[in-house]
Order: C-alpha cells, then sequence, then structure tokens
C-alpha cells in the first residue's frame, strides 16, 4: 500500500479525474482518494505503484503548453506501453474530449483517459497502438 500526494489538483473534480486515470491506466481497482489532503491511497502490485509514481510526475508538472507534446514511455512487464499526450491549455473543452474520443475509437485502445483540467490525454495499449495513436495526436 502506497500514498500519493498530488496538490496540483484546484478542485475537487481535479483530484477526481486525477485518481480515475491511475485507476484506469494502471488497472488498480484498490485507488482510495482522500481529498482534503490531496492525496490518493493506493493498495496494488509493485509495477502499479511504480506507474502511479511515473502517471502522477507526468500530470503534476508544468507543461509546455504552447504546442502539442508527448511524454516518455512506461512499459509494463507485459509489454505495454504507456504514454501521455499533452495539448495546448487553451483547447476548448469539446475539440479536447473529441480527441480523446477520436483516439479511443481509432486505435482500439480500451485505455485512455483524459485530464480534461491539464488538457492531457493517457494511453496504454500494445507499442503499435501507441505509436498509431502518436501519428494521431500530431495531426
Amino acid at each position: 500500500m502506497r500514498v500519493f500526494r498530488f496538490t496540483r489538483a484546484k478542485d475537487v473534480q481535479q483530484f477526481g479525474e486525477a485518481q480515475t486515470m491511475i485507476r484506469t491506466i494502471t488497472d488498480t481497482r484498490r485507488v482510495y482518494p482522500y481529498v482534503s489532503k490531496r492525496a490518493i491511497v493506493l493498495r496494488g502490485t509493485e509495477e502499479q505503484i511504480d506507474m502511479t509514481r511515473w502517471v502522477l510526475a507526468q500530470v503534476d508538472k508544468e507543461l509546455p503548453f504552447a504546442a502539442k507534446a508527448t511524454s516518455g514511455d512506461y512499459t509494463t512487464t507485459t509489454g505495454d506501453v504507456v504514454r501521455m499526450f499533452y495539448y495546448s491549455g487553451g483547447m476548448p473543452l469539446p475539440a479536447f474530449n473529441e480527441t480523446q474520443t477520436a483516439m479511443r475509437l481509432a486505435t482500439g485502445i480500451r485505455r485512455v483517459f483524459p485530464y480534461a483540467s491539464g488538457r492531457v490525454i493517457a494511453a496504454r495499449g500494445t507499442a503499435a497502438e501507441i505509436m498509431q495513436a502518436t501519428a494521431l495526436a500530431s495531426q
């Protein structure tokens, strides 16, 4: 079991998005938010804990919002690849939602999760699926 602090979340909705993203991307069922302390309690495997640490580090930083960008990769022991896609902070929310839906539909990736307040999309899939998502994200 680990406790992670996520202070970037300015409100309950942003905090909820972050903990749901962790649950979705890491495939961890036991993720418990402690909203008043901006803490996330997680019970999972060592890999799930390491992946959570990586995901939060990718979201909890100042990002260059002038242009689209991607993170480095986190590769799981099963060969899945996790990548974050960053979009302009000025991107309208409907356009951002359309982008993440299009990414999910075009690639067939099940684990795509938007962190809307930060205009970040997290995706976990095979290397080929992530390459396809990267090509879509760069358009």
